[in-house]
């Protein structure tokens, strides 16, 4: 089985979205874990009607605010799935996404092919996928890492990842913060076996919201700065170009200074 992973923070406006896109499903052999990170609108009504309407294998956990990392822990000690599949509440899946999934994990294994999981293209609301045009029409997918994969396609991806590898590969957590680049934990997950990355295929579609993490990186970075920290400290020895060495450097003295500030 495969768990589809929604942390959640006060976007109760967004879920229902979500939820009509797993109605939507050809294939719906799969759990939707929803961690509530303390919202204080009606995420907990809107997810109790879901549930009532019993067209879905859903599980509501509810947490006190603690940040995304942390509801991301939660769910996967409380997940039943073999593989994880992490949703943002505010994004929608493509109506064949757990199909495709299913269908390439089984594939994959039948080869005895060693992976950590799979890796898809993201796509905006219309279905265009974002980032990087692959143009190769005969290379369907590649053996890579997240650090390369980021690299290459120069925006954000999909992964879909064993369950027994984000066992072992928990988000750390810091006193008064509540944010670690998920990019830290992908990268601790490919060191151990690639992904097999889709370089064309769309399978999960969204929007950047403006009080969205993407939207609100400063202010991010003041509030987290040892949970950035961590991050770009690695970062720094798994990339390659001295452009990107040189970024990480500054972000990781940024961090520094901004914890000296506190």
């Amino acid at each position: 089985m495969i768990t589809i992973l929604t942390p959640t923070f006060n976007r109760a406006y967004t879920l229902e979205r979500l939820f009509n896109s797993l109605l939507s499903q050809s294939c719906k052999d799969f759990e939707w874990v929803i961690v509530d990170d303390g919202s204080l609108d009606e995420t907990s009504n809107i997810v109790n009607n879901f549930i009532e309407k019993n067209l879905l294998n859903i599980k509501y956990i509810y947490q006190e605010n603690q940040g995304k990392p942390s509801a991301l822990n939660n769910g996967i000690e409380n997940s039943v799935g073999d593989y994880i599949f992490p949703v943002d509440s505010d994004d929608i899946l493509t109506s064949d996404c757990i199909a495709t999934i299913r269908k390439r994990i089984e594939f994959h294994k039948s080869k005895s092919h060693n992976f950590s999981g799979l890796c898809f293209r993201r796509g905006d609301l219309t279905g265009v996928a974002l980032g990087k045009i692959i143009q190769d029409e005969n290379l369907e997918f590649i053996h890579c890492n997240a650090t390369d994969i980021k690299n290459f396609f120069q925006v954000d991806m999909v992964y879909c990842f064993k369950k027994e590898y984000m066992l072992s590969n928990k988000f750390p957590s810091f006193n008064n913060e509540k944010f670690v680049p998920e990019l830290f934990i992908w990268n601790k997950i490919t060191d151990i076996h690639p992904v097999y990355v889709y370089l064309n295929k769309v399978i999960y579609l969204g929007e950047y919201l403006p009080d969205g993490l993407s939207a609100n990186f400063k202010s991010q970075l003041k509030s987290n700065p040892n949970g950035f920290l961590i991050y770009y400290k690695d970062q720094i020895f798994r990339e390659v170009s001295f452009k990107n060495k040189l970024k990480m450097i500054i972000r990781a003295l940024q961090c520094y200074f901004y914890r000296i500030m506190r």
